[in-house]
């Protein structure tokens, strides 16, 4: 699969959002939506991207939730 060709749904975005504040890495989460992981690891490598967006926010929002409950 050619991600760069592939829009990633919504549902998509909001799994990267949700597995990356759970922790997995990007190559578990390339895993988990069934494409090809050198591909995904491209989007994500890119820190404009969409996927790497949602990756980045994924980690922040679950961050500042556990930091807010201290």
């Amino acid at each position: 699969m050619d991600l760069f060709e592939h829009k990633f749904s919504d549902e998509e975005y909001t799994a990267i959002h949700d597995l990356a504040g759970c922790n997995y890495s990007p190559e578990k989460i390339a895993l988990f939506l069934d494409v090809d992981k050198k591909a995904f690891l491209q989007l994500w490598g890119n820190k404009e991207s969409e996927v790497r967006l949602a990756y980045e926010r994924g980690k922040l929002v679950a961050e500042f939730n556990i930091n807010n409950k201290q």
